[in-house]
């Protein structure tokens, strides 16, 4: 099965092996971008299962640097599994803003992502008592 290549930022499809500017949009079809960056923009693909892929490949890398853009998708996505799915990348990734995101997430309005956010945030939330 051949594959498919997208432009990354108007998502439209593009021939594979084309360089240059993206006949579409203009916009440089290589740019030099890191697979994590790419991943990251990723996120915001118009097709549910190539964000759900990317969220899902940034938290096995553990990239730090896509914290704030997973953050924002657990906040923000109307999508439940998305946000779930942004949620336990943000735990695999486990930085303090990661986790923060993550244990703020046990109050999300999706009970999927509340799921996934009391398997990955130790803390106790408010009104529960430590074992301390």
């Amino acid at each position: 099965m051949p594959l498919t290549y997208f432009c990354q930022k108007c998502w439209r499809e593009v021939p594979a092996g084309a360089r240059g500017p993206c006949p579409h949009c203009g916009a440089p079809l290589d740019d030099g971008a890191s697979y994590a960056e790419k991943l990251i923009r990723a996120l915001d693909a118009p097709e549910a299962a190539t964000a759900l892929r990317a969220a899902y490949l940034l938290g096995k890398l553990r990239a730090a640097a896509a914290v704030p853009a997973l953050a924002a998708k657990l906040k923000e996505s109307p999508d439940p599994y998305l946000a779930a799915a942004a949620c336990e990348a943000l735990g695999q990734i486990g930085t303090p803003e990661a986790e923060a995101a993550v244990c703020a997430a046990r109050k999300h309005r999706f009970a999927t992502v509340r799921r996934v956010a009391v398997k990955y945030c130790h803390k106790p939330s408010s009104g529960e008592k430590s074992d301390g």
